[in-house]
């Protein structure tokens, strides 16, 4: 196995006893491996989970250059729209801790 392949935590979340982490996604070439703490009563909040971290990937696509926010933002908003009309593949069942 080559190299450390997690994120790093941010000092925030070092420094906040308080803090859970609720969401990990792994990329492979063939799918994405999904675990999660549902964390929420009301399914609803993950609808604001999901836009914040739109824009969190909008705006790191424009920090890197890649292209504005605005635009980033538009296509990930059609991809995901698109994806939840019509899924391209199965969800295998996540891993819930």
């Amino acid at each position: 196995m080559s190299g450390r392949k997690e994120l790093d935590l941010p000092a925030q979340v070092l420094s906040d006893d308080g803090a859970t982490e609720i969401l990990r996604i792994w990329k492979n070439p063939d799918n994405l491996t999904i675990t999660l703490k549902t964390t929420w009563s009301d399914p609803g909040a993950w609808g604001l989970v999901l836009a914040d971290l739109a824009r969190h990937v909008a705006n790191a696509y424009e920090s890197e250059g890649v292209q504005s926010a605005k635009s980033a933002e538009r296509q990930i908003r059609a991809a995901l729209l698109a994806e939840l009309e019509s899924p391209t593949s199965d969800v295998d069942p996540m891993i819930m801790q």
